[in-house]
């Protein structure tokens, strides 16, 4: 993922967009964007298995999934379980905040 120097002062001035954080996560993917936005509305409303969300909102299945895998690797969605509804998860940033230390030890040189 590459983070844009204008990323940062739009998230210092709480102005970063929903469409732009999803273009941060997939950028020249336009599909996958439009399928992200669609799963993540959709689980942020109530939790539901992969096939419902597809169904319901008439998705590509391969597309689908192809989104489902990045978004959960980025731990944005998580589910217990190959057959359980997805949730919105925690672990994104919680993950940025250690990523964040992480970054800032290492170029110290700690």
């Amino acid at each position: 993922m590459e983070i844009k120097t204008w990323v940062i002062g739009k998230v210092d001035l709480g102005e970063l967009k929903w469409d732009e954080f999803l273009e941060l996560i997939f950028p020249n993917q336009p599909k996958m964007r439009d399928c992200a936005d669609k799963i993540l509305r959709y689980v942020k409303k109530k939790p539901a298995t992969m096939n419902e969300i597809i169904k319901a909102e008439k998705l590509p299945r391969g597309t689908a999934y192809d989104t489902f895998n990045v978004l959960r690797m980025f731990g944005l969605i998580n589910r217990q379980d190959k057959y359980s509804p997805l949730v919105i998860s925690e672990q994104f940033s919680s993950a940025l905040e250690r990523l964040a230390r992480y970054w800032k030890n290492w170029s110290k040189g700690r």
